[in-house]
């Protein structure tokens, strides 16, 4: 499910949230480029039972980084987000997104 809404401080910005899953042993977009975003939080829930690597859209665990369960990262960029699972069970990410 995903959930637009307008921030009242600054018109014209938008806030988007996902909670996107991640099948175990392979990459996933997570974003798409995107040159309007702004800014991006990335969140392992709590409920995952390992960590998930976050990086640039062609990645794996050796060039990600690493989220454990309940860690967040938040940054500016436009490119494209992928995240990598080991081997194990699917996990998730959250994702909550502004963009101008």
């Amino acid at each position: 499910m995903s959930v637009v809404q307008k921030n009242a401080l600054s018109v014209g910005v938008a806030v988007t949230g996902a909670s996107i899953p991640l099948p175990a042993g392979a990459a996933t977009l997570v974003l798409a480029a995107a040159a309007t975003r702004i800014q991006v939080t990335l969140s392992a829930p709590i409920a995952n039972t390992q960590p998930i690597y976050i990086g640039p859209q062609a990645m794996g665990a050796a060039n990600g980084i690493e989220l454990n369960p309940g860690d967040k990262i938040q940054f500016a960029v436009t490119a494209a987000i992928g995240a990598w699972v080991n081997a194990g069970a699917a996990q998730a990410v959250k994702v909550f997104v502004i963009t101008k």
